[in-house]
């Protein structure tokens, strides 16, 4: 069975098509066959190594890993998968901005039944994106993506806003990741 690679390098970072709702980043010094399209089946793909500078972008990719009940303020996504520069800070949930630029910034969360929690992106003191998720009948979970200018040393975190402020996290659902574009 052949899988299409769904692939964007930028500046030394290789960001892999999503799986599920996480992006998963992968930081390596590699560059593919010239010839390569992406519905080539993986498996054909020839990768040749290649010196390159190190990348100064940061990203980072966590996941929560216990419930939430009647939580307010920042979301501490616990479990840490990538944090290239070590800027995300799991005990507090907070990303500091390493340099300015434009960055992508996406969070998942889950609530269970009847339940319902609303959240906010806050980059410095402003809101600058917002997602809530509502389950009427078992497990639901939403997800939403923000592109935004951030200036050195900002802080970056989501934070719980309202509903009824669970949330859960069966299978480390919940998550959040950011990375710099070039």
């Amino acid at each position: 069975m052949a899988f299409p690679l769904h692939t964007a390098e930028f500046d030394g970072t290789m960001l892999l098509a999503h799986l599920g709702v996480a992006f998963v980043l992968v930081s390596f010094c590699a560059c593919l066959d010239s010839n390569v399209n992406s519905t080539d089946d993986v498996s054909d793909i020839h990768i040749r190594s290649k010196r390159c500078a190190p990348s100064n972008n940061a990203y980072f990719y966590a996941r929560l890993t216990h419930n939430l009940k009647n939580h307010h303020g920042r979301v501490p996504f616990n479990q840490v998968i990538v944090n290239k520069l070590r800027r995300y800070k799991p005990s507090s949930g907070v990303f500091v901005c390493p340099s300015s630029g434009y960055y992508v910034f996406t969070w998942t969360l889950m609530t269970d039944h009847k339940e319902w929690v609303i959240s906010d992106l806050i980059v410095g003191s402003s809101t600058k994106g917002k997602l809530i998720v509502d389950s009427d009948e078992g497990l639901e979970s939403g997800s939403t993506t923000v592109l935004v200018y951030v200036r050195r040393g900002q802080h970056v975190f989501v934070r719980i806003t309202g509903g009824n402020r669970n949330i859960e996290s069966r299978g480390s659902v919940p998550s959040f990741s950011g990375w710099k574009l070039p």
